[in-house]
């Protein structure tokens, strides 16, 4: 592989030749956060002593959402001196769970779960946000690659710790990358935030349109119900085996395929050759508006 003049080719890629390669233990101490036993037990949950961090409290949290600023419940007092506190600003990693590998920072001080990892004593040398960015964009192979365990992958604090981080030489520049990556997050937040009220309203105006409780201009008179079935002639389709579905070059819709309301693009191809129902562009199905494939229905 040709690397640039002023780069280097590392164990986590060509980074500038300026740039260390250390592991997570040289620039804090990784631990786990503990959970009160016997769980459920009102000596120490539902409390308002202090707020308690979960693994599913994680998944409620966007992804474009760095900092924790929330949680959704809280743990008693006597519960916190069987759990692990943590302060504003601790890097925090899902080392379980459906959220397992992503990273956050804490915004407001609480105790965690076993599920959460926390990274402590954090070098002054290096930006908890560098990290928690980081390790972000490498969520995949934390799942995939460093997990542990079949049926249910975790990190301990040994892989945590193992887990190679490029570093720029200073902190200034570490701070400088963090706040242009959080930026991109607001921004994409905002946009999610935006398209959510969007598809409300959405929802609201076919509510509106599709019940005839508000018309369109030019438009009038009384709408009449019709069976579907005097609209059109409904026809099933056919089984296609996982094999049968990767077979060919005409496009082929199976169960379990994500349908948009227009759907131009198929993940599945069959030979022209098998029996099945075939349809024509703007064939209406259930679930299906449009479908760009050609042929003729299969003959009962």
């Amino acid at each position: 592989m040709e690397v640039k003049p002023g780069y280097k080719l590392t164990e986590v890629g060509v980074i500038p030749v300026t740039w260390k390669v250390l592991p997570i233990d040289q620039l804090g101490t990784p631990v786990r956060g503990g959970s009160p036993r016997p769980a459920g037990d009102p000596r120490y949950f539902d409390g308002q002593y202090i707020p308690w961090l979960t693994v599913a409290a994680l998944t409620n949290i966007p992804v474009s959402r760095l900092v924790v600023t929330e949680t959704l419940a809280s743990l008693t007092e006597e519960g916190s001196w069987h759990s692990r506190t943590l302060s504003i600003g601790t890097l925090i990693i899902a080392n379980s769970g459906a959220t397992l590998g992503v990273a956050k920072i804490l915004g407001i001080e609480c105790c965690a779960n076993d599920g959460i990892a926390a990274l402590l004593n954090l070098s002054k040398r290096v930006s908890s946000y560098y990290l928690a960015h980081f390790i972000n964009t490498k969520t995949e192979y934390l799942r995939n690659v460093v997990a542990t365990g079949n049926g249910q992958p975790n990190l301990n604090t040994t892989l945590i710790g193992n887990f190679k981080i490029p570093l720029p030489p200073t902190k200034a520049e570490q701070v400088a990358i963090a706040s242009a990556l959080s930026d991109a997050d607001a921004l994409i937040e905002s946009l999610e935030q935006l398209l959510v009220k969007k598809r409300q309203l959405k929802q609201g105006t076919m509510q509106q349109l599709l019940t005839a409780k508000k018309r369109l201009p030019g438009f009038s008179g009384e709408w009449e119900a019709q069976v579907m079935g005097d609209l059109g002639t409904f026809m099933k389709g056919c089984g296609v085996s996982k094999a049968d579905s990767l077979s060919g070059d005409l496009p082929c819709v199976r169960y379990g395929n994500s349908i948009r309301a227009i759907t131009t693009t198929f993940g599945t191809f069959i030979r022209g050759s098998q029996p099945m129902l075939r349809l024509r562009p703007c064939v209406s199905l259930m679930a299906i508006s449009c479908l760009r494939a050609q042929g003729k229905p299969k003959k009962k």
